[in-house]
């Protein structure tokens, strides 16, 4: 917060996962899972600036990038629900790649007006981008760059939101005597 009108954020998340079992595809009749290895970062950027107690313009960047990675020998699962590596699966003979590359990018710019106690009206800009392919093995900037190749989305929202009291309003619904 750098004083009464003006804060501003920066977060950064990384969290990495190793030896979690997912289902990769199914073949025929058999489900396939595999042990694999996630990666996760996150990072966002927030600010905004309060005009007075009424009006706010908010600022907000958020992009989220994961990999995950199987481990080459597959399972099958079996029909009490365990799963047995002796079908012979495996990432080189199933259909498709399992291992997944996915990142985000979103942009919100809002404005906020406070019109009566409870009672908001929002305009949103966002902008997001959104990939993901089996190229697992890219690294973070590399994963940027095909990311910031993906073709822009543009959203444009207005929210209104009215609180009633029904304390002020409850004798209208009273029949007059």
């Amino acid at each position: 917060r750098m004083n009464d009108t003006f804060s501003l954020s920066y977060g950064f998340d990384r969290e990495y996962y190793s030896g979690d079992r997912g289902y990769t595809t199914q073949v025929d009749d058999d489900v396939i899972f595999g042990d694999r290895k996630r990666v996760e970062i996150t990072n966002s950027f927030n600010t905004s600036y309060n005009f007075n107690p009424y009006n706010t313009l908010a600022l907000t960047f958020r992009n989220f990038w994961a990999t995950v990675e199987y481990d080459q020998q597959l399972f099958s699962l079996q029909d009490d629900g365990y799963v047995t590596n002796t079908t012979g699966y495996t990432t080189e003979n199933i259909p498709d790649n399992p291992d997944i590359n996915f990142s985000t990018w979103n942009f919100d710019l809002s404005y906020s007006w406070q019109f009566a106690p409870g009672s908001f009206l929002t305009a949103l800009y966002r902008n997001s981008l959104f990939n993901i392919n089996n190229m697992s093995k890219e690294n973070f900037f590399e994963s940027v760059g095909m990311l910031l190749d993906q073709p822009i989305e543009h959203i444009f929202s207005l929210r209104m939101v009215y609180y009633i009291d029904y304390n002020n309003i409850k004798g209208i619904f009273k029949k007059s005597s």
